[in-house]
């Protein structure tokens, strides 16, 4: 019988969690933002639905690409200009992988632009969209073991010319004992308009 460490019923919404600050700002936040407890619910979201009955054991569960032109990033999402981004070209690829043997179950969350252009809506500029954000946990089925979370995020929105850039850092990671005691907690993030 497996045990699930935590329940959770919050849906992450998009794989870039953008945090607000100022234009030309760094930020970095100590502690668990509302996008970083979100993050977290979504991984153990994931971590519920993965370990489910059925499914296969050492799989690509997804493996999609997603059209994103004609998809909007809102100007309250870019803290480097004060314009929406309108994605012109490329793919948002989604990998899910689920491994499960005798000890343990393991699984992650890839999210990442391909061929990603976007265009400001009001004054043209173009920019190319890279990095990505991977979730991914491993937890003992059994009663003896560890469960581990971790989510980063690395996600670049580059500007062509003067267009300033928009680089976004984020790193979280917990540990739980057998007993469900959290022992080990990271969260840092950042955010740059360069």
């Amino acid at each position: 019988m497996r045990k699930a460490i935590l329940g959770a019923t919050t849906v992450f919404g998009s794989p870039v969690p953008v945090g607000s600050t100022g234009p030309t700002m760094t930020t970095v936040r100590k502690g668990w933002s509302r996008k970083g407890r979100a993050t977290l619910a979504a991984i153990l979201a994931t971590l519920v639905v993965l370990s489910s009955p059925g499914m296969a054991e050492g799989a690509v569960q997804e493996n999609l690409k997603i059209p994103l032109a004609g998809e909007v990033i809102p100007a309250g999402d870019n803290p480097c200009n004060d314009e929406n981004l309108v994605h012109t070209a490329g793919y948002l690829h989604i990998l899910i992988t689920y491994t499960e043997n005798q000890n343990r179950i393991s699984g992650t969350a890839l999210f990442q632009p391909q061929g990603a252009k976007l265009e400001g809506a009001t004054s043209g500029d173009e920019y190319v969209g890279t990095g990505m954000f991977m979730d991914s946990f491993n937890v003992s089925v059994d009663d003896q073991g560890a469960a581990t979370f971790t989510f980063v995020s690395n996600f670049r929105i580059i500007g062509k010319g003067t267009a300033p850039n928009l680089l976004i850092h984020e790193l979280g990671h917990v540990t739980f004992n057998p007993d469900g005691t959290m022992t080990a907690e990271i969260n840092s993030a950042s955010v740059e308009c360069k």
